[in-house]
Order: C-alpha cells, then sequence, then structure tokens
C-alpha cells in the first residue's frame, strides 16, 4: 500500500480531473482491492466467526471487486490506458473477484473445506496489486520521460 502512495505522491497530476483518464482509475482499482484485502482479513480475525458470516463477507467483498473491477478497466480501456502489463494485472483481478464469490457461495451451503482456499485468493490480489502498483510507477515515469 505504501509504494501505491509513493507513486502518487510523486505526481499528483495524475489523480486531477485534467489528468489521465486511465490511471486514476488503475490506482482507484488498485486501492479498492487492498481494502478488500483488509476487510477480509478483519472478518478472518472474528472471535468465533461463524461460515455463513464469512461466506457473506465474501460475497460481498468479490461482488463489489467484480462490478468496480468491470467499470474501471472499461474505463482504462477507452482511454487506451495504461500499458499492456496493467491491463494483464486488472485482467487478473476480475477472475479473483469471483473465486472470492464462489468461496462465499460454497461456505454458504456448507462445504467448509473452501475457507482453505481462501488463501489462493488473498496471495492473488497481493501479488496482482503489488505489480499493478510497479506497473503504475513505470507507466508514470514513461509519461514523466515523454512529457519533458
Amino acid at each position: 500500500m505504501g509504494l501505491l502512495f509513493v507513486a502518487l505522491s510523486l505526481n499528483p497530476a495524475v489523480m486531477a480531473d485534467s489528468g489521465p483518464v486511465g490511471l486514476p482509475a488503475w490506482a482507484g482499482q488498485t486501492m479498492s482491492n487492498l481494502i478488500a484485502l483488509l476487510i477480509v482479513s478483519l472478518f478472518c480475525l472474528m472471535p468465533d466467526l461463524d461460515h455463513p458470516t464469512l461466506a457473506l463477507a465474501l460475497a460481498v467483498v468479490g461482488l463489489q471487486g467484480l462490478v468496480r473491477g468491470v467499470i474501471r478497466l472499461a474505463t482504462a480501456l477507452r482511454a487506451h490506458e495504461p500499458g499492456e502489463t496493467g491491463h494483464l494485472l486488472w485482467r487478473l483481478v476480475l477472475p479473483i473477484s469471483a473465486y472470492a464469490i464462489a468461496i462465499g457461495c460454497a461456505l454458504a451451503f456448507g462445504a467448509v473445506d473452501w475457507v482453505d482456499w481462501l488463501v489462493v485468493a488473498v496471495f492473488l490480489l497481493i501479488s496482482s496489486d503489488a505489480g499493478a502498483t510497479w506497473a503504475l510507477l513505470l507507466e508514470m515515469g514513461k509519461r514523466a520521460k515523454t512529457e519533458s
């Protein structure tokens, strides 16, 4: 998360209304993914957490991630931003969100063994966010080089 703030503090004009269209969407999606991880982590730390509550939390977080991901991806693609690496990382977020929804649904129907597979979703989201933040820094560096 710190790397995302560093990226945006190096060039705060990226988030301005007059700035590039795709990069704020990209940064916003990366931040949303990190917040989703935090929410899931907080739910998992709850004492005496029952499976239906975890299922509901995963379904809500996954559905919200899926909807926001599709909207922000469409925004970035329409603006032809960011580069190919960014699109690859964005495409990874959509199946991860669907995967979280699937785990939530499995838990809701009593398949408690699926909780173990939550680690895969968390690992993929962390990896995706780290890669997306790094790609965002690279994209900002390329833009700064072409502007000067």
